[in-house]
């Protein structure tokens, strides 16, 4: 069975409770220490490094910290895409924002010989362009679990991306109203508005 890197970075101590929920719907998922160790997480939080370049520098570990575990999908190319997608369109209605920062990437298939996974990891993941796809949420365990509590419904699969597209095409995010910005949205009094009337039953 092919596996996939779906660039979902969870903090370690989520992923149990992201396995048992996988599980609970059938989908042969498994954890591998973050390739790209982008993320550090610790007992204040977590921290980013947000340039690969900057890994020399500040990739190492301190004590009290560890990388994150990222989510890799076993199953033939569509179905891991499916939930890989369900799981990101999930988290953004969870977020109740769009998630515009570094796209939306499919799974990317990974070799089973050890010696092609560290060329991989190396060479590839931490690299630009890759690099940026690895994303962590702390609320994303929340999503997975949407995700998979959704998944024998078609309907419910279809109304989470809907909504997730709607966010992600009109919805604004929290930094894009921060004053320092302006005015950057059409102001319309509701004077010059047209408005359509409604009949009452």
């Amino acid at each position: 069975m092919p596996s996939f890197c779906s660039f979902l970075v969870f903090e370690p101590s989520q992923a149990e409770l992201v396995l048992s929920l996988c599980r609970r719907i059938g989908w042969n998922v498994r954890f591998i220490p973050d390739p790209s160790k982008r993320y550090k997480f610790h007992k204040s939080g977590h921290s980013e490094i947000t340039r690969p370049g900057a890994l020399a520098d500040f990739g190492s570990l301190r004590e009290g910290e560890t990388h994150g575990q990222l989510l890799v999908v076993e199953a033939e190319r569509t179905e891991a895409n499916n939930i890989i997608q369900l799981i990101r369109a999930a988290n953004v209605v969870v977020e109740g924002f769009p998630d515009q920062k570094y796209g939306n990437p499919s799974g990317f298939e990974i070799s089973n010989d050890a010696s092609e996974q560290a060329i991989l990891f190396k060479n590839i993941f931490q690299t630009g362009g890759f690099f940026e796809f690895f994303s962590f949420k702390l609320e994303r365990p929340v999503a997975v679990a949407m995700a998979v509590d959704a998944w024998s419904d078609r309907r419910i699969v279809y109304a989470i991306h809907k909504l997730s597209m709607s966010y992600e095409t009109e919805a604004i995010t929290p930094w894009s109203a921060h004053p320092r910005y302006g005015q950057i949205f059409e102001n319309i009094p509701a004077s010059s508005r047209t408005t359509s009337a409604v009949p009452l039953l």
